[in-house]
């Protein structure tokens, strides 16, 4: 493994080549523009497109701002840019998922609540469907259960039955999944702060396996918290650092993205980088990965 990969021992990826390698200039971006605050990534449908919700700056106000940037962005595989859309009607994009049933790309958007923002700016703290051509087809607001949307982050798809998972309250006041079905209509939710178990610090992203359990990465937590698809709680795990987004692919692979793990009080022996684990059954509250089932970790 190279000097920038990390392997526990017992792992059984140790000893074996690296087979991630970093590509700098792999997305080609449209004249004149650099990458922004870009925030999530997301597969196409057909397993081989990438989506970007991409901030259009640095600054988080700058898609609320200059309609003329576009904040999503499709690129093949050879990180070319196939088509942009979306300038005008966001106004700080934080997570991005695709249908896996019509392929159509789902954008949630972390600004500031309709009538907080600047005059003739989108409104933000809404979960907006978009065409794979770009046409806004509706948008999820809230308050849901009499609450407002507090800051949305990540959102992800059951892929059998099309339910939407969303991840509410960044600001850390209101924090809870919310599930609706594939045609929008609220379900349930759960959360809500606090330090217990069940409860969550900062809802950064959620992610969900084929078997329906639902991965929340709970960043002030320091914790991915695996639940049913209800909302009772599977297990708490503490060895991803503090969880900033979550990926389970088709092999049973889990992908952590730990974003602030050097903060010495915190985390005092990991660092950024992603964390890649294999997924067993997960019967028991609490049932910790083992050594051998924490694959790796690719930092860089």
């Amino acid at each position: 493994m190279n000097a920038e990969t990390d392997v526990p021992k017992g792992s059984p990826l140790e000893g074996l080549p690296d087979p991630f390698r970093t590509e700098f200039d792999w997305a080609k971006m449209p004249a004149g523009r650099v990458w922004g605050d870009d925030r999530a990534i997301a597969i196409d449908k057909d397993g081989v497109h990438v989506w970007v919700a991409d901030r259009c700056g640095l600054n988080e106000a700058v898609c609320g701002k200059d309609k003329t940037i576009n904040p999503i962005m499709e690129f093949d595989r050879n990180g070319n840019l196939v088509k942009s859309f979306g300038g005008g009607q966001l106004q700080n994009p934080h997570g991005i998922d695709v249908n896996p049933i019509d392929g159509h790309v789902w954008v949630s958007d972390g600004g500031p609540q309709d009538g907080c923002q600047a005059d003739g700016q989108a409104a933000g703290n809404r979960l907006s469907e978009f065409s794979t051509d770009g046409k806004l087809l509706r948008q999820i607001k809230g308050p849901i259960e009499g609450k407002p949307f507090t800051g949305l982050n990540g959102v992800s798809f059951d892929v059998n039955t099309g339910d939407i998972f969303l991840a509410d309250g960044h600001g850390g006041t209101n924090p809870r999944i919310i599930r609706f079905d594939k045609n929008g209509k609220y379900i349930l939710s759960w959360g809500g702060p606090g330090k217990d178990d069940n409860h969550f610090g900062i809802v950064h992203d959620v992610t969900i396996d084929h078997e329906g359990r639902v991965y929340v990465a709970d960043r002030s937590g320091i914790a991915v918290k695996v639940f049913t698809e209800d909302g009772k709680l599977l297990n708490v795990w503490h060895q991803f650092g503090e969880p900033s987004g979550v990926y389970v692919d088709k092999n049973d692979l889990l992908y952590v993205a730990d974003e602030t793990a050097t903060i010495p009080v915190r985390n005092p022996n990991l660092s950024p980088g992603i964390r890649i684990a294999t997924l067993g059954r997960q019967d028991h509250r609490q049932r910790p990965l083992s050594p051998g089932q924490l694959a790796g970790r690719c930092c860089g």
